[in-house]
């Protein structure tokens, strides 16, 4: 990989995979065929055009260390069942194997519901294991794995060519605000709601764990968030949102199939692009762009669907902080926020 273009490329297509899988899996041939086609047309007409003028490439030596590093951060963490995993991979496993063994879309006749968990990390692994046998499940899922975190580390050897590795480090150590609840646990006010790695609000968690420990975790959602985190850095970075508005509305849809909350994450920041250019969205020279997208978004109306039709989505996992009961919810929140900003400031 050569060129931040090709980063790109790369990146877009590992995100919309999934999506495609599942449009050729889980609804009907003749509604998943044309959203198909148009995904892949959509593609070809975002990088007809020309390389970026600032495009310096990737140096050789981050590309290799950036494998590096994920194949060895991968194994530790247990991926691919090599080491001793999570434990919430107890649940991840059964979803390989039900994917790997039912025929798609995998349907549970005793409780008469689809599978409709976050697959979109799964299915590729699953799809190929499928050709290969269920064995082959765990390295698959393990290369699967070490691309996804290799193109988040090229994506930081692009914002930090000179202190790359430093900038690895800082993140892989202390990403997130889990030093900050360390410091809050020892101030009697917020006992109550400080817990080892979360803010305790009622029922409702916000989750304050290191890199290592969210990827190992969950890694259906530490993927894309990071994947469309480095996008947006890169597109912040060259300010120059008209030129990137499709390809920015096609990583926030295909980040949908691995986990809406990621989705969800990632729709302001992606929004704030549009509203800078809401104007020139709607110039007739711009329509044909307006009507890509538009189509785009129709073409991805069957996940949408999907989630909305599934438990996918439900009020136990995503439950408003103000429903919490608990009165300085705001201040927590707060202070969730901003020990994230003043870090990642840094």
């Amino acid at each position: 990989m050569k060129s931040i273009q090709q980063l790109k490329i790369a990146t877009i297509l590992y995100l919309l995979v999934p999506s495609l899988l599942f449009l050729c899996t889980w609804v009907h041939l003749w509604i998943g065929i044309p959203c198909i086609v148009f995904m892949v047309f959509y593609v070809k007409n975002i990088f007809e055009t020309a390389e970026d003028k600032t495009d310096n490439g990737i140096a050789t030596q981050h590309f290799f260390i950036s494998i590096g590093i994920s194949l060895l951060l991968n194994f530790m963490l247990g991926i691919g069942e090599f080491r001793y995993q999570t434990y919430d991979f107890q649940a991840n496993n059964f979803k390989f194997y039900d994917l790997v063994t039912h025929q798609l879309p995998v349907y549970y006749p005793k409780q008469q519901t689809f599978l409709c968990y976050y697959t979109g990390y799964y299915l590729p692994s699953a799809m190929l294991a499928k050709v290969f046998g269920l064995a082959s499940c765990r390295y698959i899922s393990y290369l699967w794995s070490v691309l996804g975190l290799a193109l988040v580390f090229l994506w930081i050897s692009t914002f930090s060519r000179k202190s790359f590795m430093a900038v690895i480090v800082g993140i892989l150590l202390f990403s997130h605000s889990w030093i900050v609840i360390k410091v809050l646990m020892n101030i009697e006010f917020f006992k109550e709601v400080c817990q080892p790695y979360y803010f305790q609000l009622n029922q409702f968690k916000l989750i304050t764990q290191s890199f290592v420990k969210n990827y190992s975790w969950a890694i259906q959602h530490t993927l894309p968030a990071c994947l469309g985190a480095c996008v947006l850095i890169h597109i912040y970075q060259r300010d120059d949102f008209k030129q990137e508005l499709k390809y920015l509305l096609l990583m926030l849809l295909s980040t949908m199939f691995w986990s809406p909350l990621t989705t969800i994450g990632l729709f302001p920041f992606v929004a704030f692009c549009f509203l800078q250019n809401l104007k020139m969205l709607f110039n007739s020279s711009e329509m044909k762009n307006l009507l890509w997208m538009i189509g785009i978004v129709v073409a991805f109306s069957p996940l949408m669907l999907y989630f909305i039709s599934t438990e996918g989505i439900h009020a136990n996992n995503t439950e408003f902080m103000w429903e919490t009961g608990v009165g300085f919810w705001f201040l927590i929140y707060l202070i969730y926020i901003f020990s994230n900003f003043i870090i990642w400031g840094v």
